[in-house]
């Protein structure tokens, strides 16, 4: 079956606007994922197919297909839920800067994105296990899977904590085992939760460094460093953000596009200035929820 592909550039050698929410300080007390055998994975070509889960869960419309985009659109000054976006309250919540953690459009997000860290920690599990294969190709899968867990933990701290947002610090769980250990768990600390990001950073840069074949379809050794960046950014370490984007911008593989191809570059894949991508199939959007329906 052939299908046609919208093309999501997560990190790109532009600026994007990542805008902060916040819900309340109470759980959102959903579970967070089935448990698959660790068993059953005994190959390379295997653990590879679990890693391309997470970013099929990324890439519905569930997270970045649709919620991850609306939610950063409505904190920003580029649109504005009226009153009438009806079924969609969760959109008009974000214009007043909370959400109700009753709604099921919340939960949606929450436990879609802890599906996908699930898949990660998976493979993460796995590091260690002699599996049929290359296994320089198996510690490059697992790198990837460490880089995508922080994204996605990044991501639920941006939606679902409150940094930058009130006085509070109020943090979000940051799952590294498979199976969790806990279902129902707390909150991590936002300490706590800057240690484990720089550290599955540290370890998905350190695995991912000798990749021969570098692309934009995966998270490569240079995506990691973009995501670093926009990390610690986040938490204003201003040398670290300086490093890996000089490492990036100095590698001569991406460029920044002109300004008369800006627009167009978005309707365009692996573009010079693209350095991760998602892609999202017509399957996963045709339906009222869609993005563009939405808008």
């Amino acid at each position: 079956m052939k299908f046609q592909y919208s093309i999501l550039s997560i990190f790109t050698l532009v600026a994007p606007s990542f805008l902060f929410v916040s819900c309340g300080k109470e759980s959102l007390n959903s579970r967070l994922s089935k448990q698959l055998d660790q068993n059953d994975i005994t190959t390379v070509d295997l653990l590879q197919t679990v890693l391309n889960s997470t970013d099929k869960f990324m890439a519905t419309d569930a997270y970045y297909g649709r919620y991850a985009i609306l939610i950063g659109e409505l904190r920003s000054d580029n649109c504005v839920a009226n009153g009438a976006s009806s079924p969609f309250p969760l959109y008009e919540e974000y214009n007043f800067g909370e959400i109700n953690a009753e709604l099921s459009d919340p939960e949606i997000l929450w436990e879609n994105a802890y599906r996908a860290i699930a898949a990660a920690n998976l493979v993460i599990s796995l590091e260690n296990k002699k599996l049929d294969g290359d296994p320089d190709r198996q510690k490059r899968i697992v790198g990837q899977a460490y880089a995508l867990r922080a994204l996605i933990h990044y991501d639920l701290l941006r939606f679902f904590g409150a940094l930058h947002v009130t006085d509070s610090e109020t943090g979000i769980p940051y799952i590294t085992t498979y199976p969790a250990a806990d279902f129902s768990p707390a909150r991590t600390p936002i300490d706590a939760i800057k240690t484990q990001l720089n550290k599955d950073l540290d370890l998905a840069l350190l695995m991912l460094k000798k990749d021969p074949e570098p692309s934009k379809i995966y998270m490569s050794f240079y995506a990691a460093h973009v995501l670093r960046a926009h990390i610690v950014l986040w938490f204003e370490e201003w040398e670290k953000a300086l490093e890996s984007t000089t490492i990036v911008t100095e590698s001569g593989q991406f460029q920044i596009v002109d300004k008369d191809k800006c627009i167009a570059s978005w309707h365009k894949k692996l573009n010079e200035n693209s350095i991760f991508e998602l892609s999202i199939t017509t399957e996963a959007t045709q339906n009222q929820m869609l993005l563009a329906s939405v808008y």
